[in-house]
């Protein structure tokens, strides 16, 4: 009889052991959890690098062929032409100058030099995309951005942002070159090539109103 109590006493103290160990064991946190390989590896080849932005090219100087391939200029169109086209014609005998006009565009002619017997000057005001696709409406700075900037045309004594330009010197020195000049906070950028033709582009409030083309002993 005592055995038998002896041998109970010994299987309840063991017994009671073996459940106090097992409720000290907790379940791992979330800390104690690490991603696998696996997903380490997916996301780093789903992920990308931005582009540079120095593989992007700068824009290049404006050439004549540029100016003689805008499909406004007409700039081999005798007045005949013109007229034949059904453009408005106006004539300015006191400055010796001829129109021929649209919604868009504006030709003039001098009629003084009897040697000019195609457009002098080439405006346009309406909405049609120029060269590098300039048109009216644009701001300073899309305009601006179209072209080299390769000096700060505020710090600059002529305004230049490109080229050689300078007033004071041959105009043969001058060279493809591009400025900026200011009158009562309206600005004008001029962009040469050489000498002649060369394109004016007027802005009021930064905002582009027309664009000039100069023809005059281009060709």
């Amino acid at each position: 009889m005592n055995k038998n109590i002896i041998l109970l006493l010994l299987l309840s103290i063991f017994l009671s052991a073996c459940s106090s160990n097992s409720s000290t064991k907790t379940s791992p946190t979330p800390s104690d959890i690490s991603s696998s390989p696996l997903e380490s590896t997916a996301v780093s080849e789903t992920s990308t690098t931005a582009p540079s932005e120095t593989n992007i090219p700068s824009p290049e100087v404006m050439t004549k062929q540029e100016i003689f391939d805008f499909d406004l200029i007409r700039s081999d169109w005798t007045k005949e032409q013109m007229a034949e086209l059904g453009l408005k014609k106006e004539v300015n005998d006191l400055g010796g100058e001829t129109y021929f006009s649209n919604d868009v565009v504006k030709y003039i002619y001098f009629d003084a030099r009897s040697i000019e017997t195609t457009p002098a000057v080439v405006d346009v005001f309406g909405d049609h995309p120029g060269p590098r696709g300039i048109r009216v409406g644009d701001t300073f700075e899309e305009v601006m951005a179209l072209f080299p900037q390769n000096e700060n045309w505020k710090s600059n004594a002529n305004g230049v942002f490109y080229g050689q330009y300078d007033p004071d010197a041959e105009q043969d020195t001058w060279g493809p070159s591009g400025y900026v000049t200011q009158d009562n906070g309206n600005r004008e950028i001029s962009i040469l090539t050489d000498v002649y033709p060369f394109v004016r582009l007027f802005f009021k409030d930064d905002v582009l109103t027309h664009y000039t083309f100069f023809l005059i002993a281009a060709h």
